[in-house]
């Protein structure tokens, strides 16, 4: 009486001792989805593509931006981000209450990376006398 596998058992030990005749997996011997979707992967048709571009993106948590001034009164706040604006910059103003205080933020972006936001930074710096300038990454609940 042998045992079930026993056979294929005595091929995988043979094959470790000589690995010229070792038994090969191939994706013919993947049986059911997986094999329909390694062949479909291996084929790259237009099915594959589509459900791959419509694959769910990860969201992303947060953003940089650069806070250029901060004002007592929304106006001043105002005036200076729409001043930015004029010069092609995505500026706004954010409220920042901080104790009994409210403080009117003006920042630019959103930037998808800090080297961006830095980069920013610099140009503001060179271009529109920016001295003072702070690289904040905000959560994307708090911007705007």
């Amino acid at each position: 009486m042998t045992t079930p596998g026993y056979e294929s058992m005595q091929t995988v030990i043979a094959g470790l001792s000589d690995p010229q005749n070792a038994p090969v997996a191939s994706v013919d011997s993947v049986p059911g989805p997986i094999d329909t979707l390694l062949n479909s992967i291996e084929s790259n048709n237009d099915e594959t593509q589509k459900m791959v571009a419509s694959a769910p993106q990860p969201a992303k948590a947060s953003v940089w931006v650069i806070q250029v001034a901060s004002y007592d009164r929304e106006g001043d706040a105002q005036a200076y981000a729409n001043k930015l604006k004029r010069d092609g910059f995505d500026a706004y103003v954010s409220i920042a209450i901080t104790g009994s205080k409210t403080r009117y933020r003006v920042e630019i972006g959103p930037l998808d990376t800090r080297n961006e936001a830095l980069a920013m930074q610099k140009n503001l710096r060179a271009g529109q006398h920016v001295e003072n300038s702070i690289v904040l990454s905000k959560a994307l609940s708090e911007r705007r």
